[in-house]
């Protein structure tokens, strides 16, 4: 006869939901041993024993290898207990529920180095020393800020508990092709390549030895849409980072080592792809405000106040510097900077995340250009925008710009006529607008220069 152990965990499923097998964790001799039963074998014993503690009958080596196993008594638990199993088993099984749902996936293996070797690997097999799988975490944020996480099927490892979408790239998948996969499998949902980005790859070894690549995709979803996976997933929400974190104190969330940095490169507006920040910061007009000059008359004394004795002189620029005409609620702000001005002390005194410079510049122009923008959130504009626009004297034609539309209405009525009509039909190109408009400019500053 066997000798009797303690078992500290057995995993079943709620009543309803079929899958292939039970997990129970036993002590073999000193060692761990994981007892895997049919579900139908396992819930009738649960059923007819029903007691509030597991004792298995077993026999195997040190390692635990399994030769004969029994069931005498059973309890549920909804998911793994933390403090109750060692760190590695609890991975291994979890990785064993998981093979469950993909018995036959195959990857492509790489190397230490990230390259791939040419040979494939059938998930559930151990991984030969120095050989590495793909897998992808897929974060989808939305304009709200909020993140779009799921809950794993109770059949899963890690049974339950709350993450963002994520596994591991098949064969022939590139990273960007097994998120967008990866979404679409878990959600039901059709994630678009310009709208995400990968903000950083992990290199992972010990029971799992992966290479794994986390995207973020900027995208708007109506919740009712996703459609979950049987055997996958079991839940679905958006939620903001402060509740994300909040769940994983709590433990209903998997406790990635990443997501406080994560959360802060998702939250910098800055680290946006340049589809992700048209999408987020269209392009909208409004008629003429008369708070705009005070905006730029509060934002200038702030700038001295940050920036000190190194500005020359500073201009209220741009479309919202001239009475009356239609313009984008942006704010823009010329900096005239000399030549002895330190310009990397001017951008440090200038505190990111409220400042963001644009560095290298987007325009080329002459040095010093730099753009920097103040207003612009991880969820879209703030209350007041501004573009502040650094230059040497006379190296920009925006002023003369501005001052030949406020002397001549008619042609500031032209500009706004163009503007909207651009407006329309670049509403999330801001640099198709900005391109459109270039001709009617270049006429203009011809004029103004006689």
């Amino acid at each position: 006869m066997p000798e009797k152990h303690d078992v500290t965990f057995c995993q079943t499923l709620p009543e309803g939901v079929a899958a292939a097998v039970s997990v129970i964790f036993v002590r073999c001799s000193g060692a761990w041993a994981v007892l895997r039963l049919e579900t139908a074998r396992a819930q009738a014993a649960l059923l007819e024993l029903g007691a509030a503690r597991v004792t298995a009958f077993i026999a195997g080596d040190e390692s635990g290898e399994l030769f004969f196993a029994e069931i005498t008594d059973g309890a549920v638990f909804a998911r793994l207990p933390r403090d109750e199993a060692e760190p590695i088993l609890l991975e291994r099984v979890q990785a064993w529920l998981n093979l469950q749902s993909a018995p036959n996936e195959v990857w492509d293996v790489y190397d230490v180095n990230r390259q791939l070797t040419g040979r494939t690997h059938l998930r559930g097999q151990p991984l030969a020393p120095g050989d590495f799988h793909l897998v992808v975490h897929v974060w989808v944020v939305n304009s709200r800020g909020e993140f779009l996480i799921t809950q794993r099927a109770p059949n899963k490892g890690h049974a339950l508990m709350w993450e963002c979408t994520g596994g591991s790239a098949v064969a022939g998948d590139d990273s960007l092709t097994a998120a967008i996969r990866e979404v679409r499998e878990e959600t039901g949902l059709e994630v678009l390549p310009e709208n995400g980005q990968c903000v950083m790859s992990l290199h992972r070894t010990g029971v799992d030895d992966n290479f794994c690549d986390l995207w973020l995709f900027q995208q708007d979803f109506c919740i009712d849409d996703v459609v979950l996976q049987p055997g996958e997933t079991c839940g679905a929400m958006w939620a903001s980072p402060d509740k994300i974190r909040a769940m994983v104190a709590a433990e209903e969330f998997i406790n990635f080592h990443y997501i406080a940095d994560l959360f802060a490169h998702a939250a910098d507006p800055a680290n946006l792809t340049d589809a992700q920040r048209a999408a987020l910061y269209p392009i909208i007009l409004r008629e003429y405000d008369a708070a705009w000059p005070t905006w730029f008359a509060e934002e200038a004394d702030n700038l001295r106040r940050l920036i000190g004795g190194d500005i020359l002189n500073i201009r209220h620029i741009g479309s919202t510097a001239v009475p009356g005409l239609v313009a984008k609620p942006t704010v823009d702000i010329l900096l005239e900077v000399t030549d002895t001005t330190d310009i990397d002390r001017l951008m440090t005194a200038l505190p990111a995340p409220e400042y963001i410079c644009l560095h290298p510049p987007t325009i080329p122009t002459p040095p010093p250009h730099l753009t920097i923008l103040k207003g612009y959130t991880s969820t879209g504009f703030a209350e007041r925008v501004f573009h502040i626009h650094v230059r040497h004297p006379g190296d920009w034609d925006e002023p003369l710009f501005c001052a030949w539309l406020t002397d001549h209405p008619d042609c500031a009525a032209q500009y706004a006529a163009l503007k909207r009509q651009l407006a329309a039909q670049y509403t999330f190109d801001r640099d198709g607008y900005t391109t459109a408009k270039g001709e009617f400019i270049r006429n203009v500053m011809a004029m103004a220069r006689g």
